[in-house]
């Protein structure tokens, strides 16, 4: 034997042996796919044996022959020792499978493991195995995950509009889940700066009062070596239902009530204009009980035909409470009325005693009632004024002055008041 031919024995021996080489990174899981894919490719020729290993367990393993893989073929599942293709698998979860393509130069060999997979989130020594050669390892790879919305943990929507009563407690967290564990960082409106307390290394955010300097948005942000994600939150001041209009009562009730005379045949529209955060929605309902079509803050209404009045009441509401205004519709006014023409006017009473003075009336739309003491205005604006122990003081000249569109009424009382 020459040379020459001793050469040409040793290139063949080489030509035949098979030569992995494996994609050294740490390996980034996909929770969209739910699986973690570690690549070795293959320089040889079929027939072959190409395994997986994970310490001494084998996790598959499958024989090519020769013809068995196209060049530039699609991906074939390796399972149970076989070749499937790709369109006719269905994957089990949790449990280990191969991906194997035929290219131009190589073999690309994966091994794909599911999240489900135990042990999963630690590091690893994965083997790739080419028929009899050596096998080649990459060392400990280490296998981790991007940052995953943890959902059950979740206190508030992503991109939410979030409304915090004044003086009330509220909370935002951010829970993701990641290998290695995520970094979680916060931006906050400045004048938000103080009174917040951060939980569970950055996850969650406590403010215990809410101010109108906390409103605002809010963001969290986390990454770790895999990749980043946020989330953003908005806060503001919320506020229950009101009437806008009740500032021109001197009387907070009186802004719920209105009294209304509507001409036979001729529409008028109510209204009941609110305010509150987030903005009320409103519902109108008749005398009846009956909820009527209308959600908008106006309705127009008629007067009634087979009765002298009617009511009508809307209600606003949002999360923080409700109101309702009622509407007292009359078809016809009436002069307003004295109820008793007998009432005493000239009183005397000793000091200690109670006195009524009675200015009650009737009309339509019911009159409303002024209270007055040597022409001083009082508080009270009921029909009846009541002193329940009289002084020395009390003694002087009381008027109750009184109406409605269709006429005014006035009555004087003169108290006079002894020492026993």
């Amino acid at each position: 034997m020459n040379f020459l031919q001793l050469l040409l024995i040793i290139v063949g021996v080489v030509a035949s042996v098979a030569v992995a080489r494996h994609q050294v990174t740490h390996v980034r899981g996909d929770n969209r796919r739910n699986e973690v894919i570690v690549w070795c490719y293959v320089t040889a020729k079929p027939p072959m044996k190409l395994s997986w290993k994970s310490g001494d367990h084998k996790i598959l393993s499958v024989n090519v022959k020769v013809g068995q893989l196209p060049m530039e073929s699609e991906w074939n599942i390796v399972e149970s020792g076989k070749l499937y293709p790709q369109r006719d698998f269905v994957r089990q979860p949790g449990k280990f499978y191969g991906m194997l393509k035929r290219r131009k130069d190589d073999f690309a060999f994966a091994l794909v493991i599911p999240t489900a997979a135990p042990g999963l989130r630690k590091s690893g020594n994965f083997i790739c195995e080419v028929g009899n050669s050596p096998p080649v390892s990459n060392g400990t790879l280490s296998v981790g995950f991007e940052p995953a919305l943890i959902r059950e943990r979740l206190l508030k929507s992503n991109n939410s509009e979030n409304f915090i009563l004044e003086g009330h407690p509220f909370e935002l967290n951010c829970p993701f889940d990641g290998d290695p564990q995520p970094q979680v960082s916060w931006k906050i409106p400045k004048s938000a700066s103080s009174g917040v307390k951060y939980e569970e290394n950055g996850q969650r955010l406590k403010i215990s009062a809410m101010k109108r300097s906390f409103s605002g948005d809010y963001e969290c942000f986390v990454k770790n070596i895999h990749g980043k994600a946020k989330m953003r939150f908005s806060l503001k001041l919320g506020e229950s239902p009101k009437l806008l209009d009740s500032s021109k009562y001197d009387r907070v009730l009186e802004s719920f009530v209105q009294y209304l005379v509507v001409p036979i045949d001729k529409r008028i529209t109510l209204q009941c204009p609110v305010s509150g955060k987030p903005e009320p929605k409103i519902c109108w309902y008749r005398r009846d009980s009956k909820r009527l079509k209308a959600t908008s803050a106006s309705i127009k209404i008629r007067a009634p035909k087979n009765r002298n009045s009617t009511f009508f009441s809307c209600m606003a509401w949002n999360e923080f409470g409700q109101m309702e205004k009622m509407f007292y519709i009359f078809r016809e006014g009436k002069i307003p009325i004295f109820r008793r023409a007998d009432v005493k006017r000239n009183i005397s009473a000793y000091v200690g005693e109670e006195i009524q003075l009675d200015c009650s009336t009737y009309g339509i739309p019911v009159p409303e009632i002024k209270w007055f003491k040597d022409e001083r205005v009082l508080m009270e604006r009921k029909d009846i004024l009541r002193i329940p122990s009289v002084q020395r003081s009390n003694s002087g000249e009381y008027k109750c002055k009184g109406g409605n569109q269709y006429g005014v009424f006035t009555r004087i009382f003169h108290v006079t008041v002894k020492n026993k």
